[in-house]
């Protein structure tokens, strides 16, 4: 179990509520009417054009998971395991915002397009805009889109199925499957992925690749190296190396795990610690 504190900084959403249709008769959209609510946290000043950056909600998250270990009987082998099951729900929780924030709805049945096309035009403050898009749509009432100053913004939560299979000294592949799962309507969405792949380990060096797939039909190829405690990879390094013709997503990442009390380990039943000087 792994629980975490979440700090909030920014959030933003934009949500439609149901299908419509509009139409441009000269200066004016009609449509039958749109639904829709945005909500932000933000640090943009309501008074003036600045932005101070700053906390704007907390929360609390949660991974939770168990593995399931067949031992290696091989006494030639390093490896603790010959096969490995794992299951986790990870990011379980939400951030509550409620500084700097507001939510506004929108029930737009028509609405005058000079308007609209100039709304954006020499704003006074960074709310100036929401304030003029609420009395173009409610008459001139420039806080009637309003409806709350606090949101709650759910994490990406995703159930996970691992599995590690030692295939011989030193070598291992392995398989991995993640499915978002949806909790309440304000919630970053988990990737789904798929991936298998092999890799390298032994106690200062590891290197190994896979191949994915996000969201049941984009591919990525992935690699990393450890190096010691450091570790640099990438999750899609082929759209780092290779030009692609739509781009879906690009990463790298870095990794230094510290152990300040070394690793805790059993031997005949007993007990030990090895420390970094063995």
């Amino acid at each position: 179990a792994n629980p975490k504190y979440l700090l909030g900084f920014e959030s933003f959403y934009v949500q439609n509520k149901s299908d419509y249709n509009f139409f441009r008769e000269r200066d004016t959209f009609f449509a039958s009417t749109a639904n829709a609510s945005i909500g932000f946290a933000t640090g943009a000043s309501r008074t003036t054009n600045n932005y101070n950056f700053g906390i704007q909600g907390t929360g609390l998250g949660l991974d939770l998971g168990a593995e399931y270990m067949i031992p290696n009987e091989d006494e030639e082998s390093k490896s603790p395991h010959y096969m490995k099951f794992g299951i986790a729900i990870k990011d379980l929780g939400s951030i509550r915002f409620n500084k700097n924030t507001e939510q506004h709805n929108f029930s737009i049945k028509d609405a005058d397009f000079n308007v609209l096309t100039t709304i954006h035009n020499n704003l006074n403050h960074n709310y100036d805009l929401i304030k003029r898009l609420s009395a173009a749509v409610y008459q001139g009432d420039s806080l009637k889109s309003k409806v709350d100053n606090e949101m709650t913004v759910h994490t990406p939560t995703s159930i996970n199925i691992s599995w590690d299979y030692n295939i011989r000294s030193d070598f291992y592949i392995h398989a991995f499957i993640g499915r978002r799962l949806k909790t309440l309507e304000r919630q970053i969405a988990a990737p789904n992925v798929m991936a298998v792949g092999a890799r390298y380990e032994k106690r200062w060096f590891e290197a190994g690749a896979n191949i994915s797939l996000t969201e049941d039909k984009w591919m990525g190829i992935g690699t990393y190296v450890r190096l010691g405690l450091l570790t640099i990879g990438s999750d899609h390094i082929n759209a780092l190396l290779f030009s692609q013709p739509k781009l879906r997503g690009a990463d790298v990442y870095l990794s230094l795990k510290v152990m300040p009390f070394g690793n805790r380990e059993k031997e005949d039943g007993i007990d030990y610690v090895r420390t970094k000087k063995d």
